[in-house]
């Protein structure tokens, strides 16, 4: 503060000071903004990492950990079969409470009205892949609230429609999979794009493979059928493919050509559909020339000339070898000239 004295010209200063004493400073407050803070980090996370379900609370932010130590938190039955070779390198991960009280249990169905029907029995500790950030694989250490019916004395644990039941893997990788499908690149590839298994990869495209390839509804005017060698996951050796003979463009392709099969799905057109047909293209197989015909009535039957050529060359084949054969015994002295 600045002061002029009586009688004097110049200003005296004076400095006022309070005592440190004075101030109070309060612990509970400070502790609720720092609380709120963490609550709200918690919630940008969740929010940042597609954790949307109200009843998974984080206790824990993003941390940075080995895959081996991520994976030991699982149950010890699960975390056994951990493969050692990758289990040293970094991946990001955020800690969690799954608590979702059922109202009835999933076993005898009685309806959890009070303390006396349904109880929190303990936890279980799982994993979840939710997804990679900044390049990196992020994993959910989730413990799952278990409950006790006292009923049926059986235990449940909470479920989150985050992933499916029994399954570590979230349902937005899964969807980005599907995704990633739809692009010109190997499973292989996608599988470590998205530190996922190649099996899981193959998993989704049977599980999801009807909805990403629809049957069609119309059958062309000129249809052909060829058989070719199917894959290990099929129940038959043989698939077939069935293409328009027309502009060369694959209609769609049967896991299995035999006759019940065919007919199954043949039959799932209309007769007038079937009727638009004009001509069917096939190779000799007895059961495509024998009852193609009846579903298609107004189709000619064409045989590819690739097999009559083919076929005529193991008659003429066949018919040289018996020849070569009877003067090889017959006439020694003629063959080895």
């Amino acid at each position: 503060s600045i002061i002029f004295s009586v009688g004097e010209k110049s200003p005296a200063l004076f400095l006022y000071t309070q005592k440190a004493s004075d101030f109070r400073y309060d612990v509970s407050t400070t502790k609720h903004i720092r609380k709120e803070i963490d609550m709200a980090y918690l919630h940008s996370t969740a929010l940042l990492l597609g954790i949307k379900d109200p009843h998974i609370k984080l206790t824990h932010g993003l941390q940075e950990e080995s895959y081996g130590d991520v994976q030991q938190f699982r149950p010890s039955a699960q975390s056994a079969s951990l493969d050692m070779k990758g289990s040293h390198r970094k991946v990001l991960t955020v800690t969690g409470h799954l608590d979702h009280l059922p109202q009835a249990c999933s076993h005898c169905g009685c309806l959890n009205q009070s303390s006396h029907d349904i109880i929190r029995n303990g936890t279980m500790n799982s994993v979840v892949l939710l997804g990679q950030y900044n390049f990196q694989p992020v994993y959910l250490k989730l413990k799952k609230q278990r409950y006790l019916c006292k009923h049926c004395r059986r235990t449940t644990v909470a479920v989150t429609p985050l992933t499916r039941r029994h399954c570590f893997i979230s349902n937005a990788v899964k969807y980005v999979i599907i995704e990633e499908l739809a692009q010109m690149q190997s499973m292989t590839f996608i599988a470590q794009h998205l530190n996922v298994s190649t099996t899981t990869v193959i998993r989704q495209l049977i599980t999801y493979g009807d909805n990403l390839n629809p049957k069609p509804s119309r059958l062309p005017s000129h249809l052909a059928i060829d058989e070719f060698k199917s894959v290990k996951n099929v129940p038959r050796a043989m698939s077939c493919v069935l293409m328009d003979n027309a502009t060369h463009q694959m209609v769609d392709i049967l896991e299995d050509r035999t006759q019940g099969y065919l007919r199954d799905y043949f039959l799932r057109f209309s007769l007038e559909e079937r009727r638009q047909v004009k001509t069917i293209t096939m190779d000799m197989y007895s059961p495509y020339r024998d009852f193609l015909p009846r579903l298609f009535p107004n189709a000619h039957v064409i045989i590819d000339r690739f097999h009559i050529v083919q076929l005529l060359n193991r008659v003429l084949n066949s018919y040289r070898i018996r020849v070569m054969n009877r003067l090889r015994y017959t006439q020694p002295r003629d063959y080895t000239k």
